[in-house]
Parts: structure tokens; C-alpha cells; sequence
């Protein structure tokens, strides 16, 4: 990264629109990087709030760039020109429904899995508002629609609970449980005749196929985070943090090469999450190395740091008991935590939900 990128800046979400490339930041809001540029420009004109500047997700509609935040709700800026956002969040709730994890542009409609409600809203280009549809009863520990993709004109989404499919444009859904729960990340790439989704929770990922219309489970991976997944050259690779694994969807005589493993930091998502009043954070180091587990705010404040010390290798765990470094409760919210070692830095989210 630049000089222009803030130091230690995780990155959350990526979307590539004409000749721009834009990122979302857990704290620092969007920067932009044009095509022939050498340096990455900040595009917050307009965000503002608690959460407006943790950037969760992108999607394009029209003529308009919208971003999902982890506090503000929705916003819209012009797809061309000077990027400037305004607030695209008329029928969204403060307290229930600002917490935006997953938007999904399907002709005119921008779906958007916001809050734990089991709700997802749905906006076209000439609603004043968003609305609520619920896509599951509601449950006491919290349930969020965490990815969407559309596929022969049915909208497949992935949630904290499983996998649901709707065939009348988002208005009811079918669940199909698959033995996951609490999932915090989801995703969904095709692969001709065949769609993939993967679920991830708390170190494990959970890979499936869509077929003979149900999930079935191709793999189950425990301590190893999916991050993303591309269809490339008959193969279905799989982003994570020990490396670019692939699984070959055609059959073949020639056996699959097996990757080196590269040293890798881990840091898995914490457990419970919603919480209260404590959670626990798992994370594995490649070697002996001095190591910092920290919690923020979503302004970037400092609130706690769990762990500076030097660790051997393997896994550990801390637990956050909800406290303050003065021994002070925290107020509800999203709370980003972080391992750092030396250059290396990563985060991810965490409720606390009183």
C-alpha cells in the first residue's frame, strides 16, 4: 500500500467498477485506486457516524456505487465522477438494521442483509424506502443474511444458519439447514452446471455444492478460514490463509500436486458472537513471535489490549470479558479486534449485544 493508505489498514471489502478500483476499511472509510494511479485516494465525502467508516461491502446499480457500513446503514455516491455519498438508508433502523454484512444489486432491486433480525430489505430505483422481509423467524441469538447471489432467476442466500433459496424475487425463502451455525461469513461462486457456497465460523469453513437441488457437503475445513473463491481453468480455488488451494471439478488420472504449506498467522473469529458479557478469540502463530491482541471502537479508539507478550508457536486463546483497560463495562456495539506482529496485521468484528 501507498503512503496515502493509513498505516496498518485492513482491508473488508473490494469492488472493481469501469477503471476504478475502491476498497472498504475496517475504520478508515473507502479509498480509491484509478486506473494509472500510483497512489490510493481517500473518498469519505459524506460518511460520518459511529460504524460510518467501516466499510462491509460494495455493490453497482445503474449509475449509482452503494456501500454497505458496519453502523450507518447504506450509502449512494455516482458510479462516475468525484465519488460523494449520501445516506441511502430511508426505512432503515438504527438500533436494529444500520449493520449492513452483504449487498446484492439484481436487476432493479439492491438487497441488502442488514442487523441480526432475520430480515433482509429490498430497494429499487424508485422506492423512497427500504423494506423489511423476513427470511426466518426470528431467533433470540441473533440471525443475518450474510451473502446473496442470483442464479437462473432464483436468489440463493447464505446465512448465520445455513442456506435459503427464493423464487419470487426475495419476497419468501426456504431454508435448507446443513449443520452450521453461527456462521459469520458466507460466499458463492458458479462453476458451469454447478454453484458452490461456503460458510465460516470460528476457525472452520464449511464447503458445499448445490445439487439435485440441496446442499451436500464437500468438504469441511477445521482451522482454516475460506476467505474467497474463483472459478479458474476447470478449477475451484480457495483463498486462505495458508495459501491458494484448488479442487479440480473435472475428473483426471493426474494426481493433485500437493501445495506447500507457507507459515501463516491465524486469527479466527471470536466465540460466542453476538456476546455477553464475555467471548473468546482463537488464534495460532507460525513461530515463537511477540504478539498483540487489541480491541477497538469503530471511532479506532483503543479499548482494550488483551495480549503483548511474546507467545511460543501453535494456537492460543484469550477471552474479553467486556471490560475496558479501566475495568469499565463497554457500551453494546460492534468492536473490532486485531493481532499484530510486527508488519503483520488483521482484524474482524465482534457484537456485544446487552
Amino acid at each position: 500500500p501507498s503512503p496515502a493508505l493509513p498505516e496498518e489498514t485492513d482491508i473488508w471489502s473490494l469492488i472493481r467498477t469501469g477503471n476504478r478500483t475502491i476498497v472498504g476499511t475496517f475504520s478508515s472509510g473507502v479509498y480509491e485506486l484509478p486506473d494509472g494511479g500510483l497512489s490510493w485516494q481517500a473518498r469519505n465525502s459524506g460518511l460520518g457516524g459511529l460504524g460510518g467508516l467501516s466499510i462491509s461491502s460494495f455493490a453497482v446499480r445503474g449509475e449509482y456505487l452503494y456501500a454497505g457500513t458496519a453502523g450507518q446503514g447504506v450509502f449512494s455516491s455516482p458510479r462516475d465522477g468525484a465519488i460523494t455519498w449520501t445516506a441511502y438508508r430511508a426505512g432503515l433502523l438504527p438500533n436494529t438494521s444500520y449493520s449492513i454484512y452483504s449487498l446484492f444489486a439484481w436487476d432493479d432491486f439492491l438487497f441488502t442483509g442488514a442487523g441480526i433480525n432475520a430480515e433482509i430489505y429490498l430497494r429499487d430505483g424508485d422506492d423512497a424506502a427500504w423494506t423489511a422481509v423476513p427470511f426466518a423467524p426470528f431467533d433470540p441469538n441473533g440471525l443475518a443474511m450474510l451473502s446473496f447471489y442470483e442464479r437462473d432467476d432464483t436468489l440463493f442466500g447464505a446465512a448465520s444458519n445455513g442456506f435459503y433459496i427464493s423464487s419470487d424475487s426475495g419476497d419468501t425463502w426456504t431454508w435448507f439447514p446443513v449443520g452450521v451455525t453461527f456462521a459469520q461469513d458466507g460466499a458463492f461462486v458458479e462453476a458451469g452446471d454447478r454453484l458452490y457456497g461456503v460458510l465460516t465460523r470460528s476457525g472452520q469453513s464449511f464447503l458445499f455444492r448445490w445439487l439435485n437441488d440441496n446442499w451436500e457437503l464437500v468438504d469441511q475445513l477445521n482451522g482454516k478460514l475460506i476467505f474467497d473463491m474463483r472459478l479458474a481453468e476447470s478449477r475451484l480455488y480457495t483463498a486462505r490463509f495458508d495459501g491458494l488451494w484448488y479442487l479440480p471439478l473435472d475428473p483426471t488420472d493426474i494426481p493433485e500436486p500437493r501445495p506447500s504449506l507457507p507459515s501463516a498467522f491465524i486469527l479466527g473469529q471470536n466465540y460466542p458472537n453476538p456476546f455477553n458479557p464475555s467471548t473468546n478469540i482463537d488464534y495460532s502463530l507460525p513461530a515463537k513471535s511477540h504478539i498483540a491482541v487489541e480491541i477497538f471502537n469503530l471511532l479506532g479508539q483503543k479499548v482494550r489490549v488483551l495480549v503483548d507478550q511474546e507467545q511460543p508457536a501453535g494456537a492460543h486463546t484469550v477471552a474479553w470479558d467486556g471490560l475496558d483497560e479501566s475495568g469499565n463495562p463497554v457500551a453494546s456495539g460492534i468492536y473490532l479486534y486485531r493481532i499484530r506482529s510486527g508488519d503483520f496485521s488483521l482484524a474482524k468484528k465482534m457484537l456485544l449485544q446487552k
